[in-house]
């Protein structure tokens, strides 16, 4: 059976357009989801990075994070899949808020994925394995990102990384990657 790996912010739900309501109501600022055209919310906010990773820290323990809702087209998008692939997540989330992944998760996507790995990361999770060393751990054949650098990590060690359109990723073409618009085009794919 195939395997598929998928990113969890930016993927299946979204963090930004709540995490940019609580920047602006924080710092007193107006960005919109259509500015956050790089990766690193530093670039897009002009802070330095402790003050961007305070800010998602502080985030996390907020209603807002606890009510993050699923990305257009994630829930009908996983119901398929899960039909044709083993399906885990592959999050760079920090251990600390595990059991809000989970609960959102099976919120969102009941019974949908049989595991949940914590990537090292930014914000907090500096002991866990790679993305890459991930996918190649447990036989991944595919990954979906919405992160260009960690899609291009991914894609030596699977059969394809979907990079998932974002405004923050929109300029990136990184190699091996296979950019989509929408989450009907990774469908599409496994039901050619």
């Amino acid at each position: 059976m195939k395997k598929i790996g998928i990113d969890c912010d930016g993927c299946l739900v979204d963090f930004t357009r709540p995490f940019l309501g609580y920047v602006n109501d924080r710092l007193g600022t107006d960005f919109q989801y259509e500015d956050v055209t790089d990766y690193d919310f530093e670039k897009v906010f002009g802070l330095e990075p402790s003050v961007v990773d305070e800010l998602v820290k502080s985030f996390f323990d907020t209603t807002m994070f606890r009510a993050l809702r699923p990305e257009s087209g994630a829930q009908e998008a996983i119901a398929k899949l899960r039909e044709k692939a083993e399906l885990v997540v592959v999050t760079s989330r920090p251990l600390g808020i595990e059991q809000e992944t989970y609960d959102c998760l099976e919120e969102y996507f009941p019974g949908a994925f049989s595991d949940v790995f914590f990537a090292n990361g930014r914000t907090g999770n500096t002991e866990g394995a790679s993305k890459p060393a991930i996918c190649r751990q447990l036989g991944l054949g595919y990954m979906v990102e919405d992160c260009p650098g960690h899609a291009e990590s991914c894609a030596p060690v699977v059969d394809a990384s979907f990079l998932l359109r974002r405004p923050w990723n929109e300029s990136e073409s990184p190699g091996g990657v296979v950019k989509v618009n929408t989450w009907q085009d990774i469908v599409d794919h496994f039901y050619e």
